[in-house]
């Protein structure tokens, strides 16, 4: 996967888009965000990691911060030490640690765990 840098448009409000959000899922063998943009539109991607992202965990995770765009709200899931290096990742990048709503530790989630944490998010 190729690494994205997220930067904040200057035409962005630093509350972020309002109405959207993201959740993100970092474990060790790759991530899963669902995001809903300012329509209510929600879309899923599942980024594998691959064994060269393995050995340049930045970059990895800066791809995975790419994907999550302009959200107003962030919350975070996945396994410790992943989820604390992704949320460094995200605020190194972003600059926008308030936008982080909600952190929690979870082994496992599938899909369809990840989309009902992005539905409990008030529009």
């Amino acid at each position: 996967m190729e690494a994205k840098t997220a930067l904040r448009d200057p035409g962005t409000p630093a509350h972020g888009r309002p109405g959207s959000a993201a959740v993100v899922w970092i474990g060790p063998d790759g991530a899963m965000v669902a995001r809903r943009d300012t329509t209510g539109a929600v879309e899923f991607l599942d980024i594998p990691r691959s064994s060269t992202s393995r050995d340049e965990p930045g970059r990895y995770l800066a791809g995975v911060v790419g994907e999550i765009g302009e959200a107003a709200r962030v919350v975070v899931l996945g396994t410790d030490a992943l989820r604390v290096d992704f949320e460094r990742e995200y605020v190194a990048i972003g600059h926008r640690p308030d936008r982080i709503v909600d952190v929690s530790p979870h082994e496992t989630l599938d899909r369809d765990a990840v989309l009902a944490r992005l539905a409990a998010i008030p529009a």
